[in-house]
């Protein structure tokens, strides 16, 4: 515990003159309530011997007389005497004494005449570094603000200043030692102090102790005057203000609930208490759910849905002393012991590998403030091991007391091993702690001829790769194969490599299997592919050599990577490996590890064939890319290819809200009465509006042909629009449409979108949506509201929005016709402050499919509990969007011409397959009906080279195959050095 001198608390000036008269500056005050780690500051008119007899002659007693292990310092300006608490600080509740005796002299030998005594009580606030149930971010002693790492900011006046008492000089009021004084006496000024905290995600506390003796009554923007402190933490922003003290003590409390528009506050009035002393603050944020303000411990006042978006913004403290708009009054406040915690986090763990039983077990004491957050559910633990930053086994632990035991099963691999442990909220992680641990697994080295029976767990390797054999051949060189050898980087261990030759055979390892087994091979640098398999089966599981460590040559320093390839039931049977004409492979190892009973019947639990995947076309991107030409090559690659593939939706995209991809009686003809945008074309925008055009010659729209392809392919079909993206008319007018200056005097106050507050407006949306989902074969219509949710101006009073938009609903649903299904995808993050009352059109079954999703790029932090709670025992099917954008825009008309001249290269980073795969578990887990993909690239499903996983994507039982064979301890790679032949 560092000296509590570091945790400065309320601090008392008392001046002495040291004369042959006995006089002081004040008389000191009794009965004083102050911090548990306060520091008294004594201050003198002359420098001080300080010596023994000096620090003998200050003691403080407790009630019972009992002194207390005080330290004393002498001041830098070497006139003052600073008294530091005991290390764990001051008893809390108790009543102490302060005597100073006379024995204190000063450099002249000038000695003090008086015995000094005072009074004091602790308060009852336990300090921030004696809380065992928060884990402290930020702890200022509130001494001196460049020390803390503090910034100021400009303006700053001698009746307008946030300081500390190093400054007191430069200004016209007295400031504490080890205290922050918030002084504003002048109209219309603001000081401020900010400073970066890294705070991160989850429930976290920001607390002071703070002396309010004035605070300002603002005339107008109310919210934003006072006394004020700015929170941002994970990109989201907490604003509260306090101001308005009145002659009762009555203040108002004000948080920022809206970005803009009107009514930005929500407003609490308190009392303070009128002893004008210094009390606890505590701005509470139980995770994003409630912001709550206590005083001395006790709640006096909360707000529901408190953060706001502050994306890209560094995580940070701001306070501020406003005097703005001031009607009477001024600010006077004094602050110390300021802190940022954590009321929920990780706060030690103990870790026992059982490597007997292949196991780490974990015991993981958490800090927690509230019970609440483990009454609450939605918290848990989850465990890593890594080893060569590759998982090899994981788990998770809800949250349900303060201590909790996790354990890792199925560890399979030895030496240095990486443990992660991670706090989360669904897939949002709060906090990460590492620690690096050793095991020592078991593992029996196969000998030819042998004969094994698989034991759960149990971990066999075969390296006598000189051994293994064709088919009437007595060894592998005699089978076509060359050998080689190597030397592990780590163990120094010595072994072989098989390399195939052109006239390489299959060979078969010379041990006998019975039983089932996870079969591994370790295939070395170089390696294309080959095929492996039981020998009694006649068709192999081909394995591609997805080297992640590439090298470029073949001997020196290289690397092993070991992989998961198939698992079987062995009946007294063996494995064969099959080289492919033409394709390399180079083989150190074979390692089998016997399957537990729930691996076993989770490889055997049959697939679900559910299709749970809706693959989302936005109807313009793909013809921009020219992929499609003609009528066939529409069929074929936005229908055919996902096949097999578990897609059981497509969502086909009608183009923007008012540019439609197909011939409308509301909207107009597709591409009419646009010739005037033409010079605003890209290259892709002149393609994109050939091949629809072209498609539509044919007497049927895109939709209507990828609707009757789906119907003969099994695959449904929606139709969906964007449900308000309009453009800037002077910079993409084509892409509003031919309907646009019809509809452009209903455009939001300010804006080019337009405004479901006018009935006509609504109407052509409507009209849309039941013309398009009235197709043959059609499934059904989409509600695209992410593209984009403001569907309102402010010329809507945010009381008409949520009735507007569920009345709307209301008349879809019932004018559409009864076979028709309503899917409608909706920012995740509090819907309803777009007026949309996801609940109610759930509750009302005004919809059949319902995906909250990413408005812009993939953000998989949401939690999905809330939505999941919100359809059980419904009809409503829940499907999670999982957007490919990481990061990137759409190319402009500028770029694409840099780009022609070589002097821009446009980039945009999407999903891979494993990210995808990952998210895709985690809601499946969470209980998601399925998923929704937008903006995925080609290379998901409809390429050649398409990863066959993506097919997993729509069943959740594949899912769960591939987390535990593929993707837990389904590749690892180690270092080696290859021998270079000698010939």
């Amino acid at each position: 515990m560092k000296k509590l001198l570091t945790t400065t608390f309320i601090l008392l000036f008392c001046f002495l003159l040291i004369s042959t008269h006995n006089s002081y500056a004040f008389e000191p005050t009794n009965n004083q309530v102050v911090s548990a780690n306060k520091v008294w500051n004594i201050q003198f008119n002359k420098e001080l011997k300080f010596d023994d007899a000096l620090k003998n002659s200050i003691t403080i007693v407790d009630s019972a007389g009992k002194s207390s292990a005080i330290t004393t310092q002498l001041g830098l300006d070497k006139k003052s005497i600073l008294i530091n608490p005991p290390v764990k600080g001051y008893t809390l509740g108790e009543s102490y004494t302060l005597k100073m005796d006379k024995e204190i002299y000063s450099t002249d030998n000038t000695q003090l005449q008086n015995i000094l005594q005072m009074t004091f009580k602790v308060n009852n606030n336990i300090l921030v570094e004696n809380n065992e149930n928060v884990k402290s971010i930020f702890n200022d002693n509130c001494n001196n603000l460049i020390t803390s790492g503090w910034s100021k900011g400009d303006n700053y006046t001698k009746d307008s200043f946030i300081a500390d008492s190093s400054e007191s000089e430069k200004y016209n009021t007295h400031i504490p030692y080890g205290q922050y004084l918030f002084y504003n006496t002048t109209q219309n000024s603001i000081s401020k102090i900010s400073k970066d905290v890294k705070i991160g995600a989850g429930p976290f506390n920001v607390e002071f102790d703070a002396k309010i003796t004035d605070l300002q009554t603002p005339a107008t923007n109310v919210g934003w005057r006072g006394f004020a402190l700015d929170i941002i933490a994970n990109n989201k922003r907490y604003h509260i203000s306090i101001n308005s003290k009145d002659s009762d003590n009555k203040v108002k409390i004000n948080l920022l609930s809206k970005n803009s528009g009107t009514d930005l506050f929500k407003t609490i009035n308190a009392y303070l208490p009128k002893d004008n002393d210094i009390h606890r603050w505590s701005i509470e944020n139980d995770g994003n759910k409630t912001i709550s303000v206590s005083l001395d411990g006790k709640t006096i006042g909360s707000f529901a849905n408190p953060e706001l978006d502050a994306a890209g913004l560094t995580d940070r403290v701001i306070f501020y002393n406003d005097m703005t708009d001031a009607l009477t009054s001024y600010n006077n406040v004094y602050i110390d012991n300021f802190s940022v915690v954590n009321s929920l986090a990780i706060k030690n763990s103990t870790v026992i590998p059982d490597e007997k039983n292949q196991a780490i077990n974990i015991s993981t004491t958490m800090a927690i403030e509230a019970e609440n957050l483990i009454s609450i559910k939605q918290y848990s633990i989850k465990s890593y091991l890594y080893k060569n930053d590759k998982i090899i086994a994981e788990t998770s632990t809800p949250l349900n007391k303060k201590t909790i035991l996790s354990t890792l099963n199925n560890i399979t691999q030895s030496g240095e091993m990486k443990l992660v442990l991670k706090l989360v909220t669904g897939n949002q992680v709060i906090e990460e702690t590492t620690k690096t641990i050793s095991m020592n697994i078991s593992t029996a080295n196969l000998e030819p001829g042998q004969v094994v029976n698989s034991s759960p767990g149990s971990v066999y390797l075969y390296n006598q790769m000189d051994k293994m054999s064709a088919t009437g051949k007595n060894d592998a060189v005699h089978s076509g194969w060359n050998l080689g050898s190597y030397v592990d980087s780590e163990s120094n261990k010595s072994g072989s490599i098989l390399e195939n030759s052109e006239s390489a055979l299959t060979i078969k390892m010379p041990v006998t299997l019975n039983g089932w087994f996870r079969v591994y091979v370790g295939y070395v640098t170089g390696t294309d592919s080959f095929r492996i398999g039981a020998t009694n089966d006649s068709s192999k599981t081909q394995i591609n050599g997805d080297i992640s460590l590439k090298s470029n040559n073949l001997y020196g320093e290289q690397w092993i990577n070991e992989k998961s390839t198939i698992i079987s039931k062995f009946d007294n049977n063996s494995i064969e490996i099959n080289p492919i004409p033409n394709k390399n492979v180079r083989i150190a190892y074979i390692k089998l590890i016997g399957l537990t009973a729930d691996q076993v019947t989770l490889y055997q639990k049959e697939n679900e064939n559910k299709k749970t995947v809706i693959y989302d076309f936005d109807g313009y991107s793909d013809f921009f890319s020219g992929r499609y030409p003609t009528v066939e090559a529409l069929k074929n690659k936005a229908v055919d290819r996902f096949s097999g593939r578990n897609v059981g939706t497509i969502n086909w995209g009608l183009g923007t809200t008012g540019a439609l991809n197909y011939n409308s009686k509301y909207a107009g003809n597709a591409y009419e009465g646009t010739d005037e945008f033409d010079s605003e074309l890209r290259d892709g925008d002149r393609l994109a509006k050939s091949q629809i055009l072209n498609i539509l010659s044919s007497g049927k729209s895109p939709l209507e042909i990828v609707a009757d392809r789906g119907a003969d392919k099994d695959i449904k079909v929606n139709a969906s629009l964007r449900m308000d993206v309009f453009y800037n008319p002077t910079v993409y007018g084509f892409l509003n449409g031919s309907m646009y200056n019809k509809y452009k005097q209903f455009a939001q106050p300010g804006s080019f979108y337009l405004s479901y507050y006018h009935t006509e407006v609504r109407d052509y949306i409507k009209n849309i949506l039941l013309e398009s989902g009235s197709f043959n074969n059609v499934n059904g219509v989409t509600l695209d509201f992410c593209r984009y949710p403001e569907v309102f101006g402010s010329e809507t009073p945010n009381d008409q929005k949520v009735l507007i938009m569920n009345e709307f609903l209301r008349t879809l649903r019932k004018e559409l016709p009864k076979n028709k299904t309503i899917t409608i995808r909706v920012p995740w993050k509090n819907p309803i402050q777009y007026g949309f009352d996801v609940n109610a059109w759930v509750k009302e079954g005004l919809l059949d499919t319902l995906v909250p999703s990413s408005i812009g790029n993939e953000d998989k932090s949401f939690e999905i509990s809330s939505y999941v709670n919100m359809v059980k025992n419904t009809n409503v099917k829940l499907y999670i969007g999982i957007t490919a954008d990481v990061s990137g825009h759409d190319i402009t008309k500028e770029e694409e011409q840099l780009v022609k001249q070589g002097l821009y290269i446009h980039n945009k980073e999407y999903l891979d397959i494993q990210q995808y795969l990952l998210r895709a578990y985690d809601v499946y887990e969470d209980g998601a009906d399925g998923v929704f993909l937008f903006n995925s690239t080609s290379n998901l499903y409809l390429d050649s080279s398409a990863p066959v996983e993506s097919s997993y994507l729509g069943d959740k039982i594949q899912i769960q195959k591939w987390h535990q064979f593929d993707y837990v301890s389904g590749f690892m790679t180690h270092k080696i050095n290859v021998s270079k032949p000698s010939n």
